[in-house]
């Protein structure tokens, strides 16, 4: 297909500039391009053109002259036959673009390449995620593989558990050949202390001089009656009946 007046494109070029140029304002209509238009490009004129929706009011299809009208209640009633027909126009104009639009896309050799391409595009994708899935996959069960041998090859737990039982009998058997060590090296040290004991309670049992009322011992005579002068001493024997 040439892109001349006559050709494909040439002749659907100027349809679908003519209906752009019929809508009232700015119109938001693709154009329809030539041969060498993005595929991106192609796919967005004909998404956007099989939504087409007119702006015309069709006020030129009206077929009561509401101002020919003897009242005003026949005038509302012209100008609502008036309404129906002018959306039954608008309706049908939709409908037949449409229809032309869809027409055109199957004969468009743009949209064939373009959704050709596009699936391509996706399958290449699909390939390279499902080939990266795969490599991920592949590393993990290596991993795997390196974990288990080296497992196999380190002691069993059993093992361990007995070489650790092994270390902490060797432990306390040191631990007990120290007390025993430290016994015999103590023995004499307790003999002495109860020798030791024993000369105080001795030296315990010899008293000197002793107050009974006040209950105190002393050292001389000569202290036990410098402290039988004293008033505490006095009123202590006093106190009980009695005198020293």
């Amino acid at each position: 297909m040439t892109d001349t007046p006559d050709g494909f494109f040439g002749v659907y070029r100027s349809v679908f500039s003519q209906l752009r140029t019929a809508e009232p304002g700015k119109s938001d209509l693709a154009d329809f391009g030539g041969p060498n238009m993005a595929d991106d490009d192609v796919l967005d004129f004909y998404e956007t053109w099989l939504e087409f929706s007119t702006k015309q009011t069709f006020a030129w299809c009206d077929e009561y002259p509401e101002h020919q009208a003897a009242n005003r209640y026949e005038r509302r009633a012209m100008a609502a036959e008036n309404s129906k027909i002018r959306l039954e126009k608008k309706k049908s104009f939709n409908i037949t673009v449409r229809l032309l639009v869809k027409h055109v896309r199957t004969l468009d050799p743009r949209v064939s390449s373009a959704l050709l391409r596009k699936k391509n595009a996706r399958e290449e994708k699909l390939r390279a995620t499902a080939a990266k899935r795969e490599e991920k996959r592949r590393i993990a069960y290596a991993n795997m593989q390196a974990n288990l041998e080296a497992a196999s090859e380190s002691p069993s737990e059993e093992e361990s558990m007995d070489h650790y039982a092994d270390l902490l009998w060797e432990q306390r058997s040191k631990s007990q050949n120290i007390r025993e060590s430290n016994a015999t090296v103590n023995k004499p040290m307790e003999v002495i202390d109860a020798l030791s004991d024993l000369k105080i309670e001795a030296v315990d049992t010899e008293a000197g001089p002793e107050c009974v009322p006040c209950g105190k011992t002393f050292k001389t005579e000569k202290e036990l009656a410098a402290h039988t002068k004293t008033s505490k001493h006095r009123q202590m024997v006093k106190s009980m009946g009695g005198s020293r």
